[in-house]
């Protein structure tokens, strides 16, 4: 399922993010780089952008991210998925969620 990022989710979305930088890409990187983690609303949502969690048996498993840029433009960041949680069914259903988008 995809949600909409509310506060509420700020602590599991982290270590989500943390676990799948660290230990699953191997890079050198922590929460203080990453100051946009703990004001989701004031980088993403509160600037025309928006913040989704990707959401597999009650647990955070995935995130993305959309970040307004000048004249019309826009970013994806945090476009991260547990790879433990990568199978067709979760897939395919967030790739059709975004196309839908």
């Amino acid at each position: 399922m995809i949600i909409r990022y509310e506060d509420s989710y700020q602590e599991e979305l982290i270590k989500l993010i943390l676990t799948i930088q660290q230990e699953e890409f191997g890079l050198d990187i922590g929460l203080e780089q990453q100051s946009d983690l703990l004001q989701i609303g004031k980088y993403y949502q509160e600037n025309g952008g928006q913040f989704w969690l990707a959401e597999g048996d009650g647990k955070v498993v995935g995130s993305i991210a959309l970040i307004a840029l000048e004249n019309g433009r826009a970013a994806l960041k945090k476009c991260l998925l547990l790879k433990i949680i990568v199978n067709q069914d979760l897939v395919n259903s967030w790739l059709i969620h975004w196309v839908i988008l």
